[in-house]
């Protein structure tokens, strides 16, 4: 049966108000036990960390004893994860998978003798049986893997949403491809942010963020005339950039998760572009704000999508308008060299950040001024570029 290590910090009132700070915190979810632990240990020195990982401490004669046995205060639980819940956690996830791949092989091997209800009614019961499974699981904030179980189940569950609907539009309402695409996209994002309401991890943002881009894509070709590929990607552009502003203003948490998916996002949409020689602007220019972005911010998250899109761009842009000159490779060069230092140089900021402890209280919005009007500006310029780029 595995040990559950049970500290307890106190001092003044300022300590004891943290304490309970934090275990509210954990108890709702925001921060994992292990996050708490870490904090307290910042806050009130290494004894908290000292005691959590040797179990629970135990008063011995001496002077040592004074400083080992627990005061009054608010405890922080910090459980070992039993094998069991792995072995539960595990079962769970292939259950799961098992679920939708079973739906799937039944609509394709009776496809023609299940007509169209029957297809509808498979697909509509495994979703069904995900979404519940997801709320059976008992989540608790001492135990996360019981909340990536949810997580992996109800993301299963927006897949399923997806195919129902997808089935509903295609074989019921004989709707176009591109508009197929947007009806499905659009219902399942529905359903995604139901479910990410009711449990705030970064899957369930993940799968908002697919359903929104998927359903600007499309529902830019359906409906706005776009032939090509051009007003589809800026208005997926857009909305990573939207989303990373988010999460820079503190409208969306956590803060990593914005800055990965936004920047993913961004990334892509500017890629998709990219057959245009303003789009390949846009690429570059894009991959370059990510790093600036991540540097400024001190942004590890965004340093690394930066890099990466840089790595997706460059080299087409390279092999499109500097096919045989060697000064554009030199240039990148310096340009690598460059960015190395800056993430060398962010992550020496980070450390010092961190040591200092104040990312160990509630941290502030990089960009305090970064409000909802300023956001929905952003959005409506890009909105009406997306509609005159399409019509022309």
């Amino acid at each position: 049966m595995a040990a559950t290590a049970m500290v307890t910090t106190a001092g003044p009132t300022g300590a004891v108000s943290l304490d309970a700070h934090v275990r509210r915190w954990v108890e709702r979810g925001l921060i994992t036990p292990e996050q708490g632990r870490r904090i307290l240990a910042e806050e009130h020195g290494e004894t908290a960390a000292a005691a959590v990982a040797t179990g629970p401490t135990v008063s011995e004669p001496g002077p040592a004893a004074a400083v080992a046995t627990p005061a009054p205060g608010l405890p922080v639980t910090v459980p070992t994860t039993p094998s069991g819940s792995l072995v539960t956690e595990a079962l769970g996830y292939v259950g799961g998978i098992l679920i939708l791949i079973a739906a799937m092989v039944i609509g394709g091997l009776y496809f023609d003798d299940l007509g169209r209800v029957g297809r509808l009614a498979v697909t509509l019961t495994a979703t069904t049986a995900l979404v519940v499974a997801g709320f059976l699981v008992p989540v608790a904030a001492d135990r996360p893997a019981t909340g990536r179980l949810r997580s992996v189940l109800w993301v299963l569950a927006v897949m399923g949403t997806g195919l129902f609907t997808g089935l509903l539009a295609d074989q019921t309402f004989h709707l176009a491809g591109e508009e197929v695409a947007f009806v499905t996209s659009a219902a399942t994002t529905l359903g995604a942010a139901e479910l990410w309401r009711r449990h705030r991890w970064l899957p369930q943002q993940a799968a908002v963020l697919v359903g929104l881009a998927v359903a600007l894509g499309s529902g830019t070709a359906a409906f706005l005339g776009d032939g090509g590929s051009d007003a589809s990607g800026l208005a997926i552009w857009g909305l990573g950039g939207v989303w990373l502003m988010l999460g820079w203003g503190r409208h969306l948490r956590p803060r990593y998760g914005t800055d990965l998916l936004g920047g993913i996002t961004l990334s892509v949409g500017s890629e998709i572009t990219m057959e245009h020689d303003w789009g390949s602007v846009l690429a570059v220019a894009s991959a370059v704000l990510l790093v600036l972005a991540g540097v400024r911010l001190r942004s590890l998250v965004l340093l690394a999508v930066g890099s990466l899109a840089t790595l997706g761009v460059v080299p087409g842009v390279m092999q499109r308008y500097f096919p045989d000159t060697v000064a554009a490779p030199l240039a990148l060069l310096a340009v690598g060299i460059v960015l190395v230092l800056a993430a060398r140089a962010t992550t020496k900021g980070w450390g010092r950040h961190r040591g200092t402890g104040v990312v160990a209280r509630r941290e502030p919005a990089p960009l305090p001024g970064l409000g909802v009007p300023t956001i929905a500006g952003f959005a409506v310029v890009v909105a009406v570029a997306v509609a005159l780029l399409a019509v022309t």
